[in-house]
């Protein structure tokens, strides 16, 4: 252990091997001495870093740093580091869970760790629900990085705008169905759906408005219900 600064109220501390105290005696005018004692111990050594992550996506891991580590890292063939790491390792992942790991050694020894990233799904969002001869009703997919998307509706539906990218707006008319989305990357083509139910019915709970920005379908009534 390296203490600099003896002798003033503030001192930096190089930290040995073991755990311990730090003891400050305070020294009077009237030649009292007051001890002062502060219990030191080690912080957690475990990879920091998210347990999930979409395909492709980058992603930072790291531990906390010691002074004269050396550091190793693994993680799955398919991932791809974007520096060169340290404590701190940037990760492309790849295509599939794995394992992301650490050794590193210094004079106090040898220490390892490893975490497990799994891939999840991209969200895809929008109603699954909604009236006959809707327009412009949108539906989107998180984006995931270097991917291309080909979106597929019913059969009498159309993609009014979007097509190719990570939202669109759907025209629906008569009939329901699967709404999805084909990504595809360097891992491959995986398709994500909602399955869309088209209803004749619309309620509306509203206890102020007493007129609706909207027109009446063809060939379908309106009805007012009171409290």
């Amino acid at each position: 252990m390296c203490i600099r600064d003896r002798g003033t109220s503030v001192i930096e501390v190089d930290w040995g091997c073991t755990e311990g105290d730090v003891q400050l005696t305070v020294s009077d005018i009237d030649c009292e001495d007051q001890l002062y004692t502060l219990p030191v111990g080690f912080s957690e050594t475990g990879i920091t870093g998210p347990s999930a992550l979409l395909q492709l996506e980058s992603a930072v891991f790291s531990i906390p740093e010691f002074l004269t580590a050396t550091y190793t890292w693994t993680f799955p063939e398919d991932a791809t580091p974007l520096h060169e790491p340290d404590d701190t390792l940037v990760l492309q992942w790849g295509c599939g869970d794995g394992y992301v790991a650490v050794s590193f050694e210094n004079s106090c020894g040898s220490f390892s760790d490893s975490a497990w990233v799994a891939v999840r799904d991209p969200l895809l969002t929008g109603p699954s629900r909604v009236s006959q001869t809707a327009t412009g009703v949108l539906y989107t997919v998180e984006p995931v990085p270097a991917s291309t998307y080909a979106w597929s509706v019913p059969p009498d539906a159309a993609v009014a705008e979007g097509q190719g990218t990570d939202a669109v707006r759907v025209d629906f008319v008569m009939e329901g169905g699967a709404v999805s989305v084909s990504v595809t990357n360097s891992c491959g083509v995986t398709e994500y759906t909602i399955p869309v139910t088209l209803s004749d019915t619309i309620t509306i709970v509203d206890f102020e408005t007493t007129s609706y920005p909207f027109s009446v379908f063809a060939g379908s009534t309106f009805e007012t219900v009171e409290n």
